[in-house]
């Protein structure tokens, strides 16, 4: 829902989604704090909050109810204002996050003491088991008014005279996230430059209370600000967001798609040209996942070209023109062979169903290292010839590779930054699928995606912007071998890290995702690769379920769902524990992918 606000001081037209209405006196009573809402928000010129013909249509942030500390705390007004009433700290950020830019908010306190504001990274995870305020996170930037000490990265240091008599006053909040500075303003006047300095990362506001009986009231730019705010801040507001990949299916798509037995059928409408594609069936066990990728090329009645997450098999032995294949990539999908079993097809068999995975990976293809033909060859940044198809925008690229069988050897991968995360598969030896990432500690780990146990420590050397480092015969012996490279962009995918808690659990990757595969990792209890999809599952609860390290098609139950929801997704402790334990048992350490239905700017209510 969008909110509209009139004007403060004046009675008469509010623009509601790009139209003038009439409001009247009578229906609203004071006009200052009226709002009209519009179920179908609309993305007009956005400007700092208190530009009468600016920002007034939007999605804007609020405070998020799932996304808070402990079970603390109670909103209203819409979300925007803040109590918590018992002695202990309620922490909410906002639904919105911010990297770059410029950004202006204000909050009136409705209490004497013990309000915080200021900002916190996205990819701290809130805990229903904890009761930290936000001094106590790491990388959080915050002020606390009551003592006028202000906290970067845990640390204290004094910053203004203390506030013991808050009610009433207003504190502005200007972030300015390209110079890496924070200012605060009380009651229109500035306090000066609080933070200077700060870790260039994802960031939402966040709200703190402690044991008080009034509301704190948060304003993002729903209504016109009390106060000017510096030149160049805009309220925090879908228009004013500005992902790098505005339309998701541009960079990957989720696509459902009834088999109808033909020999061979277009498959059409990813909104891209599919440079890796991933197929999976939903309805007939025992049938395996096929993953194809333009850089290694599409298959034929004679070549089998398909690898499967489930299985360590080779290329060759995929048995394709018996079981089916994908034949050809094209602008806006791709063309499917059934194969010459009638007894089933991994692509087009009659009243099966699919679901097919496509991420763009780039217009064209390098190869990188000796003789390449890339601009960075240089020996020291790669060591082995490397063929990479690239998209740097939506962070995917497609590699392949001859091994050397020399530990330590690099490999490029073309992303132009740190890949969070890389998949490397052997084609022509019946090897395991490893996936490497170092968002767990920092160190590189790897983890198997053909089977369900828990993470290694690696020895290869960590990556960096250009180039992958090899460790173990596995990735580097002298086959010829597949990869994949991904890197978390803003409003498109995230790769990250949480610890269940076997409670309701929210996931912030501010989008809304199409596509979910999360691991246990840091144990090696069992735990399976699992899938949610809104292709499969386009309403909430996301019931239904499939396991990339196993065939047999999907499992539809309520243990062990999801919701997906504007801005992450949100974990069901469900009353399985045979199931849970895939993906929300307590204390345990979860790895996750996700990839975006839509980025927060466009989302809509599912």
């Amino acid at each position: 829902t969008s909110t509209v606000t009139e004007n403060a001081g004046t009675l008469g037209n509010a623009n509601i989604d790009g139209e003038t209405s009439a409001i009247e006196a009578g229906v609203f009573g004071d006009v200052e704090g009226a709002d009209v809402l519009s179920d179908s928000p609309a993305n007009l010129t956005a400007g700092s909050g208190n530009v009468p013909t600016g920002n007034n249509v939007g999605n804007y942030c609020t405070l998020n109810p799932l996304d808070r500390q402990a079970s603390n705390g109670e909103l209203a007004n819409g979300n925007l204002d803040l109590r918590q009433t018992t002695g202990a700290w309620a922490m909410y950020r906002g639904t919105m996050s911010m990297s770059s830019g410029k950004w202006y908010w204000e909050v009136t306190f409705g209490n004497d003491q013990y309000s915080m504001i200021g900002i916190i990274p996205t990819d701290y995870l809130m805990s229903s088991n904890s009761n930290y305020w936000p001094a106590q996170v790491p990388n959080c930037y915050v002020f606390y008014p009551y003592t006028g000490n202000k906290y970067d990265n845990t640390s204290l240091q004094n910053y203004a005279s203390a506030d013991q008599s808050g009610t009433g006053d207003t504190y502005g909040i200007a972030l300015d996230l390209d110079a890496g500075t924070k200012k605060k303003k009380k009651n229109g006047s500035s306090l000066g430059q609080a933070h200077s300095g700060m870790r260039a990362d994802t960031y939402a506001p966040v709200a703190a209370l402690y044991n008080q009986s009034n509301y704190d009231s948060y304003n993002f730019g729903q209504r016109p600000f009390l106060y000017t705010p510096p030149a160049n801040h805009l309220s925090i507001c879908s228009k004013n967001l500005n992902p790098p990949v505005a339309n998701s299916t541009t960079g990957f798509k989720a696509l459902a798609y009834d088999g109808n037995g033909n020999a061979t059928r277009e498959i059409t409408g990813m909104g891209h040209s599919p440079d890796f594609l991933w197929i999976t069936q939903t309805n007939a066990g025992g049938w395996q996942h096929v993953l194809y990728d333009r850089t290694r090329g599409p298959g034929t009645s004679s070549v089998t070209k398909s690898l499967s997450t489930n299985s360590n098999r080779t290329e060759a032995s995929g048995n394709d023109t018996n079981h089916g294949f994908v034949s050809a990539f094209g602008d806006d999908g791709f063309t499917v062979d059934k194969g010459t079993q009638s007894g089933g097809s991994y692509t087009n068999h009659l009243n099966w169903n699919y679901l097919a995975y496509s991420w763009d990976a780039g217009e064209s293809a390098v190869t990188y290292g000796p003789s390449g033909s890339g601009a960075d060859n240089e020996s020291s940044n790669y060591d082995i010839l490397t063929t990479v198809r690239a998209n740097t925008t939506t962070g995917v690229s497609v590699l392949s590779y001859t091994g050397s069988g020399t530990n330590q050897d690099k490999i490029a991968h073309g992303l132009g930054v740190t890949p969070e995360a890389w998949i490397l598969k052997s084609r022509t030896g019946a090897k395991e699928w490893y996936l490497y990432t170092q968002v767990y500690d920092g160190t590189v780990d790897y983890i198997t995606i053909n089977g369900n146990q828990g993470k290694n420590d690696s020895q290869s050397n960590a990556p960096n912007a250009t180039s992958i480092s090899l460790y173990s015969s596995t990735v580097n012996s002298t086959d010829d071998y597949a990869g994949y490279a991904f890197r978390s962009v803003e409003g498109f995918s995230k790769i990250g890290f949480y610890t269940g808690s076997g409670n309701q659990q929210f996931i912030p990757v501010g989008f809304t995702p199409a596509w979910v595969m999360i691991k246990r990792f840091t144990d090696n209890t069992v735990g399976q690769w699992t899938i949610y999809d809104t292709a499969n599952s386009p309403a909430n609860e996301v019931t239904k379920k499939l396991w990339a390290d196993a065939a047999g098609g999907e499992e539809d139950h309520t243990n062990n769902s999801i919701d997906i929801v504007s801005n992450g997704f949100v974990l069901d402790p469900g009353s399985d524990s045979g199931n849970v334990q895939y993906t929300n048992t307590g204390s345990v350490g979860y790895f996750y992918m996700a990839f975006a239905e839509h980025p927060l700017t466009t989302a809509r209510a599912r």
